[in-house]
């Protein structure tokens, strides 16, 4: 897998955000998979759950090698993992069960 240098990027819109985010991370994984056979991701905070929503959608649904992936995160907040503040529930609702 190339090395990926560190870059500032700023963007006009949250969607414009979530579309770039969306793109790179696709592109992360696909280099990830063809060189060990599978992609790993740590999710720690903030709305990142969300903005990763959009590749439970088309286009990028079609694109993903779900059975691939491996998906981590830290939980930060102290409630029961099925409270809307939990993380847990926050990458279920809006990721993983997509």
């Amino acid at each position: 897998m190339e090395k990926i240098k560190p870059e500032l990027r700023i963007f006009e819109s949250s969607e414009e955000l979530s579309s770039n985010l969306a793109d790179y991370v696709l592109q992360v994984a696909e280099s990830a998979v063809k060189e060990r056979g599978s992609f790993s991701l740590v999710l720690s905070g903030g709305d990142i759950p969300i903005r990763l929503g959009k590749l439970s959608k088309a286009p990028y649904v079609r694109l993903v090698e779900w059975s691939k992936w491996h998906v981590f995160w830290a939980e930060e907040n102290v409630v029961p993992k099925r409270h809307p503040d939990s993380y847990y529930w926050q990458a279920k609702q809006w990721f993983i069960s997509k």
